[in-house]
């Protein structure tokens, strides 16, 4: 057996591979800009289904951030982000062979992941990705766009009513072991609200 980004946590297992798994070539390194919005119901076009995306997380060691393995499609890629500020981190990902994805995700799904339906829409001239999530956090619906500078001005959509950019609670990783319908209800109305501290309501 060998390992894979040394040690793990309670909440993340080591990740542990058979010989012959495969192995990860990161080549992708870019910085991550976006700015994220609870959003509402009309945000889901009426035609299409979506992409069908499932995610699981490890912590990085020595709090060098969160790992991601996504799979969309068949496809598997593994994400690596660290290095927040303000709105940007940094990111180096790549895409690995099934057979390994498949090891990744039966090693990381016991300590939670995400299952959401990604959607496209244009507004402003951005590119937004709605994401539509299943399972334990049903009944949320996000929207993100991607910037090419922090400074940059966004035009946020009708169909987004709070920001939620600062607030952790609503990364994925958060959303894998804090999912939304295990909120209280009185926190989820409150959050739907912007009445929490780093949310805010969109900006008309």
């Amino acid at each position: 057996m060998r390992y894979l980004w040394g040690r793990g946590d309670a909440r993340s297992p080591p990740l542990s591979l058979p010989p012959g798994a495969g192995r990860v070539n990161l080549a992708v390194m870019a910085r991550e800009i976006e700015r994220k919005y609870l959003a509402t119901p009309d945000a889901v076009p009426r035609r299409g289904r979506g992409r069908r995306i499932r995610q699981f997380y490890f912590r990085l060691p020595e709090g060098g951030g969160i790992g991601r393995v996504r799979c969309e499609g068949g496809r598997y890629v593994v994400t690596l982000k660290s290095g927040h500020r303000g709105i940007s981190r940094r990111e180096i990902e790549g895409a690995v062979p099934r057979a390994l994805g498949r090891e990744l995700e039966r090693l990381l799904c016991a300590a939670g992941g995400v299952v959401k339906r990604r959607f496209v829409r244009r507004w402003d001239g951005r590119r937004w990705e709605v994401d539509v999530f299943e399972g334990d956090n049903r009944g949320l619906i996000l929207a993100e766009v991607e910037l090419r500078r922090s400074d940059e001005r966004v035009v946020p959509p009708p169909w987004v009513a709070v920001e939620v950019t600062h607030d952790r609670r609503f990364d994925n990783a958060s959303l894998a072991e804090r999912p939304w319908r295990r909120w209280p209800e009185r926190e989820r109305a409150a959050a739907k609200a912007g009445r929490v501290a780093g949310v805010r309501r969109a900006p008309r």
